[in-house]
Order: C-alpha cells, then sequence, then structure tokens
C-alpha cells in the first residue's frame, strides 16, 4: 500500500508510541526495584511511630529538618522523601513544613544521623522543649506555649 506522507508519519508516530508505553513502565518498575534503602523506609517509619502516643489523634505538626528550626530540601532530596514518610507513618496528622521562626504547638525534628545533633541544645535554642526523643535524629518538640 502507498500512504502519503501524512500518514506513515502517523504510522511511525503510532508505533513509536505503542513501543513507548510497553518499555515505560519497565524502567519505572526497574528503578524502584533497585532501590535499596527499603530497611531504612521501615526503619523511619518506626521511629516516627513512636510519637504517636504523644500526639494528639488530628491537626497539624510542625516538621523541620535544620537544627535553625526551619525544613531546607534544597541540598538533598532524601530530605523531602523523609518528610513524606514520616507523614506517611503519622497518618491522619497533617506535617507542615516550617520556615525558621514560624512555630506550630508540636514540632517533629528529623535530623541526619550524622549530624551529631543534641536535641536537648536545639530545644534551648530555640525555645522549645524536648518532648521525645526517638532516636536515628527523630525527635518531638513542643512550644513553651503549649503546655
Amino acid at each position: 500500500m502507498i500512504y502519503s506522507l501524512r500518514g506513515r508519519i502517523g504510522l511511525i508516530l503510532l508505533l513509536f508510541l505503542s513501543i513507548w508505553t510497553v518499555v515505560h513502565p519497565v524502567e519505572v518498575r526497574t528503578f524502584f526495584h533497585q532501590r535499596p534503602i527499603k530497611n531504612q523506609d521501615t526503619k523511619l517509619v518506626r521511629q516516627v511511630s513512636c510519637l504517636k502516643e504523644v500526639l494528639p489523634v488530628r491537626g497539624s505538626i510542625g516538621y523541620i529538618n535544620k537544627i535553625d528550626g526551619s525544613f531546607d530540601q534544597t541540598n538533598n532530596i532524601n530530605e523531602g522523601y523523609k518528610h513524606f514518610l514520616t507523614e506517611y507513618a503519622l497518618v491522619p496528622l497533617i506535617l507542615v513544613r516550617l520556615k525558621t521562626g514560624n512555630l506550630s504547638e508540636w514540632i517533629i525534628a528529623n535530623f541526619p544521623d550524622s549530624a551529631g545533633v543534641n536535641p536537648k541544645e536545639i530545644a534551648g535554642k530555640l525555645g522549645l522543649l524536648l518532648v521525645k526523643n526517638c532516636g536515628g535524629g527523630t525527635v518531638l518538640f513542643r512550644t513553651r506555649s503549649g503546655q
């Protein structure tokens, strides 16, 4: 059969899209299977779950990952991933990423393990109360006005 130029281009696009829809899900699936941090994910979820007994059942909770009391995702994509895992572990609570000086009554901190931070010092610097330290950089603070 003889097709016009427009018909050939349409067939090529159709063939390309058909092949791409088969190959693309395989690429995405292999990306997720190669992630070696599954055990770290469950470890973080367990650490955060230890806070559930202290936190209210519903509401919004502040979230920080820097020692100065703010949230910073610019340097590492894993920090954003930790935020979503923390929110997953605490459903139906809502996590609010905080900026410096903007505090909620309850504040969860997920500091990097390598930071070598002392939660009591940070609580003193930020004017917060240390409520619970779950280890691994996961800490729960409360504002002094929320006592």
